[in-house]
């Protein structure tokens, strides 16, 4: 209970690196994030989808909205860590956070090349959520497309893209960018499944 109370004090969120969706939050491009439903959901018996949400009725006449409920990772108005590696925050700097010591050692520490070992008290972005709904995967618009990191080139041809080893890969339409590029960033959510997800959309605050 304490490692789980410590874990929603400091909430943390991770974005594709190797797609340069960090950096695009932190300039403001992306706002929104999709994330599976875990399966368990579709395990109960009375579960119906309405108004943008999955919802569990009980045999008792309880109800349980799922994007409002602890299923969801993120909640609306949290606060949350964007995790980095050490040396995309502090690779430049004369000064690290702490001690001399930790100045001298921070190289030899995995979070300095590997974010998932990196501590969330040393990171200096968070992202505030502003709604939280759930839809299928494929019910994307070619708005929040654009909200998803898809790159508007403003061109006549080809004008949606990604980032890929540093180089546009174009498409003439975001929705099929989109279907493209999400299956690249993400293990778990596959466009021909069309699975339910949770749709985050949010703000930088820092």
């Amino acid at each position: 209970m304490v490692i789980k109370f410590a874990f929603l004090l400091m909430n943390r969120i991770y974005f594709n690196d190797a797609y340069y969706l960090t950096d695009a939050v932190l300039n403001g491009t992306k706002t929104m994030k999709r994330v599976l439903v875990p399966e368990f959901v579709f395990s109960f018996k009375n579960v119906v989808y309405e108004n943008n949400d999955l919802i569990i009725y009980y045999t008792n006449g309880q109800i349980k909205n799922v994007a409002q409920s602890a299923i969801s990772p993120y909640k609306v108005g949290e606060q949350v860590f964007v995790i980095q590696p050490y040396k995309d925050l502090y690779g430049d700097e004369i000064l690290y956070p702490n001690t001399a010591s930790w100045k001298r050692e921070i190289r030899k520490v995995s979070g300095w090349d590997n974010r998932a070992h990196a501590e969330t008290k040393y990171m200096k972005h968070k992202i505030e959520i502003l709604n939280v709904h759930i839809e299928k995967l494929q019910d994307i618009s070619s708005e929040d497309c654009i909200k998803e990191g898809i790159i508007d080139l403003h061109t006549y041809v080809d004008r949606y893209a990604y980032i890929e080893d540093d180089k546009y890969v174009r498409f003439d339409s975001p929705i099929i960018a989109f279907s493209k590029f999400i299956d690249l960033i993400s293990r778990n959510i596959k466009w021909k499944l069309n699975p339910y997800v949770f749709v985050y959309e949010f703000k930088l605050i820092c």
